[in-house]
């Protein structure tokens, strides 16, 4: 899809007109993404500090306010999290995460007494 090109117009190039999309990315492209890359965050990043642990929680604000001047978050993502943030599944998270672990201890428990009756 090439295009006749004057001293004003811009050249039209086409997607296999660019060679140097096909390459492997090397380790100064990771590099500079990393360094100068504008991040832009999704709806799940912002779910996900209710349902992590302090810890993790506390690492992930940090990485964002690192990236501070280059964070961008789309109005789309804004309005998933503000409806979402109040769902059970975001809320509720650690609680449900609680119930099933202490359901599996139940089972094991219940488990090993049984097997221990039964000798």
């Amino acid at each position: 899809m090439a295009a006749h090109t004057t001293s004003d117009q811009p050249q039209v190039r086409g997607v296999f007109d660019c060679d140097e999309a096909h390459r492997s990315p090397l380790r100064s492209d990771y590099k500079r993404i990393f360094d100068s890359g504008l991040v832009v965050l999704d709806t799940n990043v912002l779910l996900n500090l209710y349902r992590s642990n302090e810890s993790t929680r506390r690492d992930t604000l940090a990485a964002l306010a690192r990236l501070r001047e280059r964070l961008w978050i789309p109005h789309q993502v804004l309005t998933e999290f503000w409806r979402n943030r109040e769902s059970p599944t975001v809320r509720h998270h650690h609680a449900t995460k609680a119930n099933e672990a202490s359901a599996a201890l139940d089972k094991a428990v219940n488990a090993a007494r049984t097997a221990v009756t039964t000798c």
